[in-house]
């Protein structure tokens, strides 16, 4: 009997419709079975749900835009269960079970058929309520995070013991010294990524249940690019990775401080050779190379010194010290004076920490997750002191778009002449 108790339990537990679940349904039309979506009414040819999910028409705050003609219909829960009449056309609150008719079948709780261009999805029942579970947050539940008195910001820790101790040491020196936003202050916490990347995904997804952060800043995505942003979009949660090799065109809650080298260097030299293979495989690549090689710098090891002389070494960074302003610099040392090598990767951990404040401040104190990322997605030439001019926009979610080009200088083993291109 307890066996039996206990097996209906955890079934029920298993079969508990999950708001995250149904949230990444929204975002990509993507749930624990393929989901097909009628669109015009041809239901002799249904497509994808993933070309057409919800996120498209009614947008990340559920309420809709009017676009070409059609105005769909606001998602928020407050909306969806009062009353409507408007025309010829009038219905009764929806409930969780008149709303996945509409989805699936297009009739609205009186029986009337919804507009063609409104997809019909096909879909198992568990992704049903997953999503039904997702719009009952819209418009109803406070994000994450927020509290009256503080805002939690969530940091990804590399797993290099150095840098995670350095952005630790800094972060935390900063939320210290940061005056109250609205009457909130920071209150930050902190992952130690595992050195697995493979695990790290996992990992995160588990501290985003745990802490529930309202956002996350100074993170490395490093090792992990796809699988770690796929997390936080899939929770929506507003991310400022500091070191992420690139971000993806259609993210929308994940920013990178700085765009991806590579593509600088391909946009400023058509013919560029550039190294793309594992770090220890640098000095053999070299060895065996003529002309100029650029080399982005995270793949760079002491073999660009050693390079034969026929071979001209150009390292591609985001960052140059030659771009911090003095002032950045000052408060970067009064916040960590053991900073030392580590202060590049100080650098760029406190700059997304200033671009976290800056889109803050703009949205003022009642902030969601929604205006925040707006905000960030506003900044135009933002300017930290402790990287280059940083630019976002709905469809531009890296900072920059160039790169810096630093000389080998083999002699005095130092790279010289930063010229930013783009």
């Amino acid at each position: 009997m307890i066996r039996a108790v206990v097996a209906f339990a955890l079934a029920a537990a298993v079969a508990a419709p999950d708001p995250q679940r149904g949230h990444a349904i929204y975002l990509r039309g993507s749930g624990s079975a393929p989901i097909k979506a009628i669109v015009g009414g041809d239901a002799s040819a249904p497509i994808p749900a993933t070309v057409t999910p919800c996120v498209n028409c009614h947008g990340f705050d559920g309420r809709g835009k009017k676009e070409g003609g059609i105005a769909p219909s606001n998602l928020e829960w407050t909306a969806l269960t009062k009353p409507y009449a408007s025309g010829a056309r009038s219905h009764g609150p929806y409930t969780a079970a008149t709303l996945r008719r509409a989805f699936t079948m297009g009739f609205d709780p009186a029986g009337n058929t919804l507009d063609p261009a409104m997809p019909r999805y096909q879909m198992s029942m568990r992704d049903a309520d997953d999503l039904v579970a997702y719009l009952r947050t819209l418009g109803t539940a406070s994000d994450p995070g927020l509290a009256a008195k503080s805002i939690r910001i969530g940091v990804l820790l590399s797993p290099d013991r150095e840098k995670a101790a350095a952005v630790r040491e800094v972060m935390e020196a900063y939320a210290a010294a940061l005056p109250e936003l609205y009457g909130r202050r920071l209150e930050l916490r902190f992952l130690e990524l595992p050195a697995d990347p493979a695990a790290r995904a996992a990992a995160v997804q588990s501290f985003l249940a745990r802490e529930q952060p309202f956002a996350l800043a100074a993170s490395s995505f490093l090792g992990a690019e796809e699988t770690i942003e796929q997390v936080v979009e899939d929770s929506g949660t507003p991310a400022l990775a500091a070191f992420a090799a690139s971000v993806s065109p259609d993210a929308h809650y994940t920013f990178a401080l700085f765009g991806d080298v590579a593509e600088a260097v391909r946009r400023h030299d058509a013919h560029a050779n550039l190294f793309d293979g594992a770090r220890d495989q640098l000095a053999m690549y070299l060895q065996k190379a003529s002309g100029r090689v650029y080399v982005p710098a995270a793949l760079a090891s002491e073999a660009i010194f050693e390079a034969p002389p026929s071979v001209e070494v150009v390292v591609a960074t985001a960052a140059s010290s030659d771009d911090l302003a003095p002032e950045a610099l000052a408060e970067l040392k009064a916040l960590s004076p053991r900073g030392g090598a580590s202060r590049g990767t100080q650098a760029a951990a406190l700059a997304t920490a200033k671009v976290l404040i800056e889109a803050l401040r703009r949205v003022g104190r009642d902030v969601t997750r929604e205006s925040l990322v707006g905000e960030i997605e506003s900044l135009y030439r933002f300017r930290t002191g402790l990287a280059p001019p940083l630019s976002f926009g709905p469809t531009q979610h890296a900072g920059t778009r160039g790169a810096f080009l630093l000389h080998v200088d083999r002699a005095a083993k130092a790279l010289r002449q930063p010229e930013w291109v783009e």
